[in-house]
């Protein structure tokens, strides 16, 4: 009785453990990953997201070839299966936004450690909640493809020639150094040489120092401006 009860407890877990790998959507082997990821964005009924996910399939092919160490390939991985999964309807979209932001993230003046932050930090999101991804994961491609911090009708605020930084693996903390711009459509307001952080969960950026200008007017930029304060 007893042999018999351990062996039906070895082969439920073994069914188990085989079931999870056969309902696995992505395969976990770096190469096999990426052919599977750019077929399945190509599956896609729209022509102009077939193109766009070529395009940014073929800028991937590099950085995960030689940025990515194995640790983060497999979270990467792994995130993508969550999102396959858990996003029903959304699932496209957000590992769409997710390889966009994945395959930008390196060149956006961030350290190898910073963009292992933010994937931690992502992960351990989606592992707690899988509520609000669609918002969180658009508003990362915001972020890191376009460099929109924040938008609001016509008006959003972008970032210029900036430094980045992600110091943080348990909260979406942005620290900025460059300028801040606040475009709508007829205008533009700059602030150069700001310093900053940027807290995407209250949408809230808190800096220090800077300089606005008038220049845009043409005002030169010397005769009209205000030096902002050491807080604001």
């Amino acid at each position: 009785g007893m042999k018999k009860g351990i062996l039906i407890a070895i082969c439920t877990l073994f069914l188990g453990v085989a079931s999870a790998f056969a309902q696995a959507f992505f395969s976990s082997e770096k190469n096999a990953f990426y052919d599977e990821l750019a077929a399945y964005l190509n599956s896609s009924t729209s022509k102009q997201n077939r193109e766009e996910a070529a395009a940014v399939m073929q800028d991937f092919r590099g950085v995960w070839d030689s940025y990515y160490d194995d640790r983060e390939a497999d979270m990467i991985m792994r995130l993508c299966e969550s999102l396959h999964s858990k996003s029903g309807g959304n699932a496209y979209t957000n590992i769409f936004h997710f390889i966009e932001v994945v395959q930008k993230i390196p060149t956006a003046s961030l350290t190898h450690r910073d963009v292992n932050n933010w994937l931690s930090y992502t992960d351990a999101k989606m592992q707690k909640s899988m509520n609000g991804v669609d918002k969180y994961l658009a508003s990362c491609r915001s972020i890191f493809v376009d460099k929109v911090l924040s938008a609001k009708g016509n008006s959003k605020w972008t970032l210029r020639d900036a430094l980045w930084g992600f110091p943080s693996k348990d909260q979406f903390e942005l620290t900025i150094d460059g300028t801040l711009a606040l475009v709508s459509q007829k205008d533009a307001s700059l602030i150069k040489n700001t310093k900053g952080v940027y807290y995407l969960d209250r949408n809230c950026w808190e800096g220090t120092g800077g300089r606005a200008d008038w220049s845009r007017f043409d005002i030169p930029s010397d005769k009209v401006f205000v030096t902002l304060p050491d807080y604001y």
